[in-house]
């Protein structure tokens, strides 16, 4: 849920954004750098048989976080991150064609040994990391990119037992590539969003 009522303070007085799903062990993302920016989402949404929705309501449903390269949202110690399969998928908007984005980033160990545990890269033309695995040259980017300042719904998914890798472009997979075959991903890593680690 975003919006500022999404918002809280740390023991220590950092700012959180606060997971609505609660529970004994909520997992509370960190905001690290200016305070975050909350816009109104223009994001195209649709029903399952594609005809279009009306669009979000003012709330915490109709807000998206607005994050800039001085922002990330940090979580330490994740707990119970999925270990053998996973989806990641958000809504993105960038004209950002320069830099090679990282919007999600979750690290277990030190550099090379683990802090790419998942890492889906550069948003001009996306990579997937899995346990360091990145693929070969062939196949380490997708040539798909998302910054042409429109709105993209963006999802990755992953399965250990094939290593099997599907990127979506607004619900059309666009690439397929295996990572981390038979791998397992730790939990109590730390994840961020906005930046890799």
């Amino acid at each position: 849920s975003f919006g500022s009522e999404a918002l809280g303070v740390s023991e220590d007085g950092s700012p959180l954004a606060l997971d609505a799903a609660g529970g004994s062990a909520p997992n509370h993302l960190q905001l690290r750098g200016n305070a975050p920016l909350y816009v109104y989402s223009t994001a195209p949404l649709a029903a399952a048989d594609g005809k279009a929705l009306p669009g979000p309501m003012p709330g915490a449903g109709g807000y998206s976080l607005a994050l800039n390269d001085r922002q990330v949202l940090l979580l330490p110690d994740f707990r119970d991150f999925p270990a053998s399969s996973l989806t990641l998928e958000f809504w993105m908007t960038s004209i950002d064609r320069c830099r090679p984005g990282v919007p999600f980033s979750y690290a277990v160990g030190d550099y090379n040994q683990g802090d790419n545990a998942f890492l889906l890269f550069n948003y001009n033309s996306w990579g997937v990391s899995v346990l360091e695995d990145e693929g070969h040259l062939s196949d380490h980017q997708s040539g798909v990119a998302v910054t042409d300042g429109f709105w993209h719904h963006v999802a990755v998914t992953w399965e250990s037992a094939t290593g099997d890798v599907r990127l979506y472009d607004n619900g059309r997979q666009v690439w397929q590539a295996t990572r981390g075959r038979g791998r397992s991903i730790p939990s109590g890593g730390t994840l961020v969003i906005g930046r890799e680690q």
